[in-house]
């Protein structure tokens, strides 16, 4: 399965392991469902590819290494737990914003980016 095949999927049915090379979807029964392979994490790049990315993207892309991950088009995907983003917005509505704010200002230089940003159940 290839990365921009996951809008086809039933996202909040599905759990998703990441790897250095590939993202396993696994549905409620545990079981594999899928394996998204046509990725890699940004980290595990060959430098040449770092180097293409790198002069894409500048050094922006540098604070996002932790769930980043590129496709074979160079299309870059960044990957956020649903729960921290459902943590964040019960947070913000018990006052306490900062987190929220922190995410929310993530998200926007991601997309200044044309970065993918993907939210997914991680686990």
């Amino acid at each position: 399965m290839k990365i921009n095949e996951i809008g086809t999927l039933n996202l909040n049915e599905l759990h998703f392991k990441l790897s250095k090379n590939s993202i396993t979807v696994k549905g409620e029964d545990n079981k594999t469902k899928a394996i998204i392979n046509d990725i890699k994490r940004i980290d595990n790049l060959q430098p040449n590819r770092k180097y293409d990315l790198h002069k894409k993207y500048g050094n922006e892309l540098l604070r996002y290494f932790d769930n980043l991950y590129i496709n074979e088009d160079n299309q870059a995907y960044y990957i956020i737990d649903k729960k921290h983003l459902e943590t964040s917005i019960k947070l913000y509505n018990n006052g306490i914003k900062d987190e929220f704010k922190r995410l929310n200002n993530k998200i926007t230089e991601l997309n200044n980016l044309k970065v993918n940003v993907l939210f997914l159940n991680v686990g």
